[in-house]
């Protein structure tokens, strides 16, 4: 048995940089979020120099997401994650996913947030739940999500260029 997980430090989770994150399951909060919690917590014990506090904005797309944004939402973004190695384990609170934005709440201030300056990297967890290809590769343009984003998207969404002048699309 490890020692008891204590929360972030008072002043670690504050960030001047954010990694938006689409699909916050469980691999990308077993690494990622790891990861950035690790350099997050060095750099506020001055083990690390870096210009940028990075952070991440968790996003979900789906409404099956709408679960994850009220649980991390009302946990302040925090969780634990139970590290387990050939000798031992232990719980550490993970503390680098500062904000949740659940987009069918509210598309235009969620597109809005997410073009905003402090993102500087948009990534994605795609799992095979996501991948509806047929089986001879192509896309399974009969599924019920894919027909949804052909039907309602066509192409490109309309207004990103004018939300988002910042970035090059």
């Amino acid at each position: 048995a490890g020692s008891a997980a204590s929360l972030p430090a008072q002043g670690a989770r504050e960030a001047t940089a954010h990694i938006a994150h689409i699909g916050v399951g469980g691999f990308h909060r077993s690494h990622l979020a790891y990861v950035t919690d690790v350099l997050l917590t060095k750099q506020h014990a001055g083990e690390v120099k870096a210009a940028e506090r990075w952070g991440i904005i968790g996003v979900g797309l789906m409404p099956w997401d709408k679960k994850m944004a009220e649980v991390l939402t009302k946990q302040d973004g925090l969780y634990s994650l139970l590290l387990r190695g050939n000798a031992a384990a232990s719980a550490r609170v993970i503390g680098s996913i500062l904000e949740f934005v659940f987009v069918p709440a509210d598309p235009e201030a969620a597109l809005a947030r997410l073009c905003s300056a402090s993102v500087r990297i948009v990534s994605l967890t795609v799992t095979e739940k996501g991948y509806y290809r047929c089986t001879d590769g192509s896309l399974d343009r009969t599924a019920p999500l894919v027909k949804q984003d052909i039907d309602e998207w066509g192409g490109r969404p309309q207004g990103v260029n004018s939300v988002c002048s910042h970035l090059q699309l």
